[in-house]
């Protein structure tokens, strides 16, 4: 062979060899240069991060030490690929935030994982997670429908429907598949160490399945397709249920769940619930927007804490008397005239009564455990009761006939208070209310906001549609961030440039001149004006 292509398969070979080095160094390295691949660069970028590392490749060694690791949601980063998690191999727990993940094989080489929890990403497909015999937990969320703020089309169609690559996770005590498509729960069978298993948010329909898995405390079925459950009557171990938006017509089949503390049945067509009452450790029941209208079992109940009766066509409360452990009351949008048996219920710290047909509040006298309070929608005759409730850090007493307010002047612990559609004229009462953070002032008759200046703390004012000529006294609000002041006759709005901590402004419908200057300005300083 002569010198010279000997020469060039030489130098061919150095090049290979240089250009290999070189490619690995950039970070593409083949396995045997022990650098790790990533496909994705935003990821890389949370590695780096993590290992508080500016630049260069991440190599194998760096990441041997890792038990837990977290990738952010897309609001940081865009991340569409996790290959390079294959090296993690000690990793115990994953976290992975919203983002465009679709393709979980390289979490296949993690069989050290217990813990794993995917948020609202592209999965479909479970079997690379069917190697991970260490799983305790397992949570993939998908994407609610009604998330918002979400970058437009990339979150649709992206759905778990099969799971049978799950059967062999036999240490599995804690599942989460919500906001899925999953019909068939067969695999479940094989899981029988579940003690909480979470599927709400889907399209199931038949519960059989659930007969084996008696070890389970927590059951999450919210928003599926059931009309059926006697398969549950065999869970005995179950200490909370949440069956919300079924197709339920009965629950006589729960009534052998004695151990049931939390009990959740709202927007199913449920009229009768008498065969509950053996349900006596129950401590928080919701049987909300159903078709009841006597509930007498209740009474029943004497350890509830937590009861919520709303949008059904009850009228009488009388059961309510014996439920003196009651701390929280929801029982809005019903037919209730008469709230005398509240009376003494010393233990209430929140009771929402609005949109009822109440007209009389003395039984509220002394329940000064309250502190949030919602009459609104109701036609009160009397409000001075409410002067005595001084813990009450929440109050609604919107479109409830109010002229005037002084039954507020000693309730200095409202953060919260609500007071739209009234006939309200004079606010002087709420000069001393310096811990107010919302307040909401819609709809009456207000002239003289010169009051509102010694609010402080004040975070959300709502003065919208009254007859506010000048808005000077709320240029002391510093830590407002949100003002709406449309439907007044304000003329003059710079002093909206004093308020530093403005987000968000509503003007319209007043009598100011546009002034586009002061619009500019708000607007340069990232405020949000609706004009």
């Amino acid at each position: 062979m002569s010198k010279k292509p000997f020469s060039k398969i030489v130098t061919l070979f150095v090049i290979i060899i240089f250009s290999i080095f070189l490619f690995a160094w950039n970070g593409e390295a083949v396995e045997d240069t022990g650098i790790i691949v990533f496909e994705d660069e935003d990821l890389k970028k949370v590695v780096m991060r993590s290992l508080s590392k500016p630049e260069g490749p991440v190599f194998r060694p760096e990441v041997e030490n890792l038990t837990e690791f977290s990738i952010p949601s897309f609001r940081h980063y865009e991340i569409n690929s996790i290959k390079g998690l294959e090296a993690f191999l000690n990793i115990k727990t994953l976290r992975i935030g919203p983002n465009y993940i679709s393709d979980l094989t390289p979490l296949a080489h993690l069989t050290d994982l217990e813990r794993l929890y995917i948020f609202e990403n592209h999965i479909e497909d479970l079997s690379p997670l069917g190697k991970l015999k260490e799983l305790r937990e397992l949570i993939i969320r998908g994407l609610p429908p009604y998330k918002k703020g979400l970058p437009s089309g990339k979150y649709s169609g992206h759905y778990i429907e099969d799971i049978s690559p799950l059967a062999g996770l036999v240490k599995l005590e804690y599942l989460k598949l919500s906001h899925q498509k999953i019909s068939n729960l067969e695999t479940l069978t094989q899981l029988p160490n579940l003690k909480t298993l979470n599927v709400a948010y889907n399209s199931i329909s038949d519960l059989k399945p659930l007969t084996a898995l008696t070890g389970l405390s927590h059951l999450d079925l919210e928003a599926n397709n059931i009309k059926d459950i006697s398969p549950l009557r065999g869970l005995k171990k179950l200490t909370y249920l949440n069956l919300i938006r079924n197709e339920l017509t009965g629950v006589k089949h729960l009534s052998s769940l004695e151990g049931l503390q939390v009990l959740l049945l709202s927007g199913n067509d449920l009229r009768n619930i008498a065969s509950l009452t053996r349900l006596v450790n129950l401590e928080k029941l919701d049987i909300s927007d159903n078709n009841i209208s006597v509930a007498p079992g209740l009474k029943e109940f004497k350890g509830l804490k937590e009861l919520n009766i709303s949008g059904n066509p009850i009228d009488d409360i009388n059961f309510i008397s014996e439920c003196r452990k009651l701390e929280r009351l929801l029982a809005f949008n019903c037919e209730i005239r008469d709230i005398s048996p509240l009376r003494g219920h010393n233990s209430l710290k929140e009771l929402f009564l609005h949109n009822n047909r109440i007209t009389d509040i003395s039984p509220l006298e002394g329940l000064n455990t309250l502190e949030r309070l919602d009459l609104s929608g109701n036609s009160i005759e009397n409000v001075s009761v409410i002067s005595g409730l001084n813990k009450l850090k929440y109050l609604d007493l919107e479109g409830c006939g109010l002229t005037a307010i002084e039954f507020l002047k000693d309730l200095g612990s409202l953060e919260y208070l609500e007071l739209e559609n009234n006939r309200i004229s004079q606010i002087e009462p709420l000069k001393k209310h310096i811990n107010l953070k919302t307040l909401v002032l819609d709809n009456n008759q207000i002239k003289d906001i010169s009051t509102l200046g010694e609010l402080m703390n004040l975070k959300v004012l709502s003065l919208n549609d009254n007859q506010i000529e000048n808005i000077d006294s709320l240029t002391g609000l510093n830590q407002l961030e949100v003002l709406y002041i449309s439907g007044n006759r304000i003329r003059n709005i710079k002093p909206l440039l004093k308020l530093n901590n403005l987000s968000v402004v509503a003007i319209k419908n007043n009598q100011f001149k546009l002034d586009e200057d002061v619009i500019k300005k708000l607007e340069d300083n990232k405020v949000t004006v609706v004009y």
